[in-house]
């Protein structure tokens, strides 16, 4: 796919071209030295029409250049299926509902953090039921950008938070500081017995399932991760490496309601 690599000129001349149906190759170099300040040679913006016309982007009829359709539409074409592979599938809210259930699929563990704190949270909750995560490890906040952080703490002020995690590792202890900071309970070393992650939201339910090896990579730094924090090996993983990680989307008021009230009956125990 050519997407013009980059090139300034093409990338004028392509702009040039389309505010207008067709123009001369003297009429586009002027342009270019009036209105876009390039400094080339006529001879020049005539070689780089040419090699666009041989590149199929544009066209040339009666001494005239014209952008080629057809190259704008196979373009949208691949820019789409790239957009397609990046997102896996797109969520719509409306299929949940209709389907009441969705699959999302994500490349990182911090596209996962992303959707759960954009997307999953904005999902109606007009009771403001408490927000519920049955977790492994506890989910570290390090890593999140202001505005993540920024949707982080929305989601505690409007609603509460309770959090059970499997792992009592020392991240996990450092991971759940930032959600009691915020008002979140927490406890650690819980017996959960269930294999994806599990984040309830009003009446829906996140079942997050992460690749096992990413799980296993994640464990890992965990049990080897004592007293010091190894940042730049938790962001290595959070960000730079690629798992295939699936959520399944569920709308379902009766369960999500059965697992909020399990999870909360857990608290009156005390929290570790």
């Amino acid at each position: 796919m050519n997407l013009l690599n980059g090139n300034p000129t093409k990338e004028k001349i392509i702009e040039i071209l389309s505010d207008t149906i067709s123009l001369s190759a003297k009429h586009i170099f002027n342009t270019l030295q009036k209105q876009h300040a390039i400094n080339t040679s006529y001879q020049l913006v005539h070689k780089t029409l040419k090699q666009m016309v041989e590149e199929g982007t544009i066209n040339f009829n009666n001494q005239k250049y014209e952008i080629n359709k057809n190259w704008v539409l196979e373009s949208k074409r691949k820019l789409e299926e790239i957009e397609n592979r990046i997102t896996k599938q797109k969520f719509s809210k409306q299929e949940l509902e209709e389907k009441r259930n969705t699959l999302v699929e994500f490349e990182t563990f911090i596209d996962v953090a992303k959707f759960v704190l954009g997307e999953f949270s904005s999902l109606p909750n007009p009771k403001a039921k408490p927000f519920i995560s049955q977790v492994y490890h506890i989910w570290p906040a390090v890593a999140l950008s202001p505005e993540m952080f920024k949707q982080f703490k929305e989601i505690h002020q409007k609603e509460k938070h309770y959090i059970l995690g499997a792992q009592d590792t020392f991240i996990d202890k450092i991971a759940s500081k930032t959600f009691e900071q915020h008002g979140g309970k927490v406890k650690r070393g819980a017996n959960l017995p269930f294999t994806p992650d599990t984040l309830v939201h009003g009446d829906y339910i996140a079942q997050v399932y992460f690749e096992p090896k990413g799980k296993k990579l994640y464990d890992q730094i965990t049990q080897t991760t004592s007293k010091i924090l190894d940042i730049n090996q938790i962001f290595n993983m959070l960000f730079e490496t690629q798992f295939k990680n699936k959520i399944l989307l569920i709308h379902n008021q009766k369960i999500a309601d059965e697992i909020r009230q399990d999870v909360i009956s857990q608290f009156k125990e005390g929290t570790k």
